[in-house]
């Protein structure tokens, strides 16, 4: 093929399927209307059927709230903070929890689902599939199986557990066939969940308490050792404790510094109060030294002291001081005074002895202090381990209480049958009053609606697929139908009266027998199968215009085919009424080269036919012709043109090698002589199969001659 081919082909490509016709897939869904109509109903009955046919199912719900249930009571510890919320990974455990297979046992103990025929295989025999499995080994038999273990495929099946959204409540739904069983079912998986928390925080308080009666006994037996081995070193190094937890020599240095304060403090008291003893006894003052004062003899001088004083002063009212009596008096005073100082400075001097003992005494114990600290001294090194072993058994000995009062406190949990779960219920199932499958309404109004779109789907789209949908971009507006006045309408035909009131009708028309013919033809011609390339039905006249049979034959065949006609005849396109198309352009701008495809391709109203008339300028023939028509069967199905008459002009001749089909239209019969020498001249110019549509009455259809 030339460069000019490829061009052309390119062209074709580019302006085919851009645009969806509206118009042809609705008539596809008109003609179809039966089929979609039946698909409805069809879809409709079969829901009706299933809806009455299957058992209801019922679904009933409970709502579970993780939080922790742990309060001041039950804490083991009362002073300790509650454990934090349940986060989303807690949570997504609590649903697992609640789906496991140690819970479902117990439910399905709980419910007695064993022999209950809607959960148990072995409660009807099984079906008759499941046996058929069973024999081939693709499922293993129920009864090798435990009671529970053969429940579990159903059980699961009609348990969901799931988390509400932004919340930690689980919500559960167990579906059955009883409302009643349904509720129950509910209710006891949420309950068995919340005893199993329990059971699991009581087995963790009977591990928690053997494994800390082990460590009481290693504990005890590590004390026990750590105190034979401290008493033993305490034996050796000398080291006995004494009171206070302090050690003998300890105790006694510190008994020593305490005798040297004493002493001390004794002797610095007999300084002081000999000090000031002298110093009364030369201000004169004995009477406020405590020491003179509380001495018997001190007191006794002092008391006829003052009862000297007093007999001088009674005789010195009436006696002068030069008197014997008043001098004998005073003389006697004076010898108390003397008597008085004598006795402060013996008071003092035995203060100043007793300073003396006491310094004496300081010495003693300052050197005694000495000794002992070098002694305490000397055994600092058997301290330090001895405080290390005596450490060592205090801590064997706090490790002991404390793991003693957690062992009791875990044994008192573990006894108790009220710890809590880290759950409640705060939404119980009911027995569910409608059923939750089959829901009737929504399953008949989606079959139906299924039904419908589906039917409607597979139209649209073997429309789609096979390109019969599809219209070239920016095609002119559709062909205008004709008006076929050229045929007049069809008058009563005129009746014969053999008896009153019976008429019978004439033969047929030269019209009628022209369309059944063509439709015989049609029918023939739409039969083949068209390969890579489109099949070409070339229509031609043994006179006459040929325009409105070749539109009649092209919209029978665009029924079921994409089709496109070529009108290269034009000569009856205006006394047809084809309206405006001598103002479109058509097959002569196309070569000129004045038009694309998408400008020359028309749609017809009436069909999914494509439509190229024949346009201005001279009759199209010659290479761009041929190169025009191999591109377009490229593209469609059947091309099918519709040439001048043969006797008058040479175009039919000289398509016909390229034809698959060659009809000829005649009012003459087919044995007639110009009709037998026009096939004879399409045989002979290699027209692959010469039809004969003939309008002469009793015609018979269509009559074809294959070239030799």
């Amino acid at each position: 093929m030339s460069n000019e081919s490829h061009a052309t082909h390119a062209r074709v490509d580019a302006d085919r399927g851009d645009e969806l016709d509206l118009t042809g897939l609705w008539q596809a869904v008109v003609s179809r209307k039966w089929l979609i109509l039946g698909t409805t109903i069809a879809a409709f009955l079969v829901a009706l059927t299933a809806v009455m046919i299957l058992k209801p199912r019922y679904t009933g719900e409970a709502k579970v709230l993780l939080e922790n249930q742990e309060s001041y009571f039950t804490r083991p510890d009362r002073a300790a903070e509650p454990s934090q919320s349940p986060d989303d990974a807690m949570v997504t455990s609590a649903v697992q929890l609640v789906t496991s297979r140690d819970l479902a046992r117990e439910v399905i103990k709980a419910l007695d689902l064993r022999g209950n025929r809607e959960f148990d295989p072995l409660a009807d025999g099984g079906s008759l599939s499941s046996r058929v499995m069973i024999m081939l080994g693709l499922k293993r038999a129920p009864g090798d199986q435990a009671p529970e273990d053969r429940i579990f495929e159903t059980y699961f099946d009609r348990l969901t557990v799931f988390n509400v959204t932004k919340s930690r409540v689980l919500q559960v739904e167990f579906v059955s066939n009883d409302p009643d069983l349904a509720a129950r079912g509910a209710n006891t998986i949420a309950s068995l969940y919340i005893d199993v928390q329990s059971r699991a925080k009581r087995e963790s308080a009977r591990i928690a308490a053997s494994s800390l009666a082990n460590l009481l006994g290693e504990l005890r037996g590590k004390l026990a050792d750590a105190e034979a081995r401290a008493e033993k070193a305490r034996l050796e190094s000398g080291l006995l404790m004494g009171a206070n937890n302090a050690t003998i020599s300890g105790q006694q240095l510190a008994d020593i510094n305490t005798q040297i304060t004493v002493a001390r403090t004794s002797q610095a008291d007999a300084n002081a109060k000999a000090r000031l003893l002298r110093e009364a006894i030369r201000n004169g003052r004995l009477d406020s030294v405590s020491e003179v004062a509380n001495n018997d003899l001190v007191r006794r001088l002092s008391e006829q002291r003052a009862t000297l004083r007093g007999q001088i002063a009674l005789e010195s009212r009436t006696l002068l001081s030069g008197h014997p009596r008043i001098k004998e008096l005073s003389a006697q005073l004076a010898d108390m005074e003397s008597e008085l100082r004598s006795a402060a400075d013996r008071a003092a001097r035995q203060l100043d002895n007793d300073a003396l003992v006491a310094k004496a005494r300081v010495d003693n114990l300052q050197v005694a202090l000495e000794q002992q600290k070098r002694t305490v001294g000397g055994t600092s090194t058997d301290e330090v381990k001895q405080r290390e072993l005596d450490r060592e058994v205090k801590q064997y000995r706090d490790q002991l209480e404390a793991a003693m009062a957690k062992y009791q406190d875990a044994l008192a949990r573990q006894e108790s049958e009220s710890t809590p779960g880290d759950a409640r219920i705060i939404s119980r199932a009911v027995a569910p009053q409608l059923p939750s499958f089959p829901k009737k309404a929504p399953i008949l109004i989606f079959a139906t609606l299924a039904g419908f779109v589906l039917s409607l789907g597979w139209v649209v789209a073997a429309e789609l697929l096979t390109g019969r949908a599809f219209v070239p971009a920016g095609a002119a507006p559709a062909y205008p139908a004709p008006r076929n006045t050229e045929r007049e309408p069809l008058a009563a035909a005129p009746v014969e009266t053999n008896e009153p009131n019976a008429m019978r009708r004439r033969p047929a028309s030269p019209e009628r027998s022209m369309a059944d013919s063509l439709s015989q033809i049609a029918g023939q011609i739409g039969a083949s199968e068209p390969g890579d390339y489109a099949l070409r039905v070339l229509m031609t006249a043994d006179a006459g215009g040929v325009t409105a049979s070749a539109l009649t034959l092209a919209r029978t065949l665009a029924q079921s085919r994409r089709v496109i006609l070529l009108d290269l005849d034009g000569t009856d396109v205006s006394r047809n009424g084809f309206g405006s198309i001598h103002d479109v352009a058509g097959l002569g701008e196309l070569i000129g080269g004045e038009a694309s495809f998408s400008e020359v391709i028309h749609r017809d109203r009436l069909s999914r036919l494509h439509l190229v008339p024949r346009g201005h300028g001279p009759a199209p023939a010659g290479e761009d012709l041929d190169l025009a028509i191999d591109a377009l069967s490229q593209t469609y199905d059947f091309v099918v043109f519709a040439a001048p008459p043969a006797r008058n002009d040479g175009t039919a001749l000289t398509l016909a090698p390229a034809s698959d089909y060659a009809v000829i239209l005649t009012a003459a019969t087919e044995n007639a002589a110009p009709v037998a020498d026009l096939r004879n001249s399409f045989v002979q110019a290699g027209a692959g199969e010469v039809l004969i549509a003939s309008a002469a009455s009793g015609g018979g259809g269509p009559r074809r001659r294959s070239a030799a």
